[in-house]
């Protein structure tokens, strides 16, 4: 009976938490069905430990050091990170300053660091999921390339590892068994790791190094108030609706309460951010707008900013189309949804057609800002556009 009512207080603390507050919300958030967290409200099923330790770190409930400890080396991938990252705050609040724990959970969040962005750099996923060919082989070259006598290397390595085997290699390309892998560049992944804005993000409990070109350019043109409705297209894995959640935040906090409403949407998963709305879906796509619509709920937007990026063929022209087209369905989202004042922020390469996508941006907006972030690589053609002010339509 005491166990029933210790579940029950967990879920009912993890209620507290959740945007909607409800059980439904707790089991999305765990990643599990309705039903089966009402089972475990009856004590007709028995949550796992695990299970109890992901409620209480939803909850904001303290869980033992070994229990936590237990749970993140017998997990993986993202759960092993969050489990980390609960194991860490856990610390922060005991004043534990256990050396070697701390040391393990650095090389957790590294290790998670280099592979969440390895993908996102080498193989951008398309629409069905499963990594193109082509990315497969280079992701394979990393697993290859990655010192297995080092810890956090190691760790990447079986990260990537574990997404390679969830997708299968399509029958093309087991016909090729003669391809040879492209080389990965070992002086990039040691430029990573010691990278100042990665250590940066790790420091801050940010999930990528990208966080920090978001908020260079706020700093700069004071973009996000508390307050304001913000959209964040392209989000995943979460960096920029991080910050944006702790400038809406009156402390500044990663948790609690929050003035303002974000929503982001991204065709990849994106792990929950408390007090985000995330939509997951192709923006290309009229009925995943819609749904985007509808989470709006007739609210007006002050700031839209999208980090999205297509799937790269390598022909520049396609590429440029395909980059061309994300940026003015951007424009024309904020066009149709943007308070009269409101900003758009969107990512962009410069070469072909970058030219005109300047010229879009200044005949739909009065302000025009190009630039190009500190925190954005200096050998990358990566550079962002600001709108501010949408001129009236002629």
């Amino acid at each position: 009976m005491q166990d029933l009512k210790r579940i029950n207080s967990l879920i009912d603390s993890a209620r507290l938490y959740c945007p909607e507050g409800s059980d439904a919300t707790v089991a999305a958030k765990l990643g599990i069905g309705s039903k089966v967290l009402s089972n475990w409200r009856t004590g007709h099923k028995t949550p796992s430990l695990e299970a109890q330790c992901e409620l209480a770190a939803i909850g904001g409930v303290s869980v033992p050091t070994t229990a936590l400890l237990s749970m993140m080396e017998n997990a993986e991938g993202l759960r092993q990170r969050r489990f980390a990252e609960s194991l860490e705050r856990q610390m922060d609040l005991e004043g534990n300053a256990n050396p070697v724990l701390r040391e393990r959970i650095r090389q957790i969040t590294t290790s998670h660091e280099i592979a969440s962005s390895t993908i996102e750099r080498l193989a951008r996923i398309d629409e069905t999921r499963k990594p193109k060919n082509k990315s497969r082989e280079t992701l394979e070259a990393v697993v290859a390339q990655l010192d297995p006598t080092d810890e956090i290397q190691a760790g990447a390595a079986k990260m990537i590892q574990s997404m390679l085997d969830a997708f299968p290699p399509t029958e093309e390309a087991e016909m090729k068994v003669k391809t040879q892998s492209k080389k990965v560049n070992k002086a990039w992944l040691n430029d990573h790791v010691n990278d100042t804005y990665v250590k940066l993000a790790q420091k801050e409990g940010y999930r990528a190094r990208a966080a920090y070109k978001l908020k260079e350019i706020d700093e700069q043109l004071g973009l996000i108030k508390p307050g304001y409705t913000v959209v964040d297209l392209g989000s995943t894995p979460g960096a920029w609706s991080q910050y944006l959640r702790r400038r809406l935040s009156p402390s500044g906090a990663a948790a609690g309460q929050l003035n303002g409403a974000i929503i982001a949407l991204d065709i990849l998963p994106m792990e929950p951010i408390e007090g985000v709305t995330y939509l997951n879906g192709d923006f290309r796509e009229a009925d995943v707008l819609e749904r985007l619509e509808q989470a709006l709920d007739g609210r007006v937007v002050d700031v839209v900013v999208s980090d999205m990026a297509p799937n790269l063929s390598g022909i520049e022209s396609a590429d440029a189309a395909r980059i061309a087209h994300l940026v003015e369905l951007a424009v024309d989202f904020a066009c149709n949804h943007l308070k009269p004042e409101g900003a758009l922020v969107v990512k962009l390469f410069h070469g072909s057609g970058y030219s005109d996508l300047v010229t879009l941006f200044k005949q739909t907006f009065k302000v025009v800002k190009p630039l190009k972030p500190k925190a954005s690589r200096d050998k990358s053609s990566e550079t962002f556009l600001v709108g501010m002010g949408l001129r009236k339509a002629a």
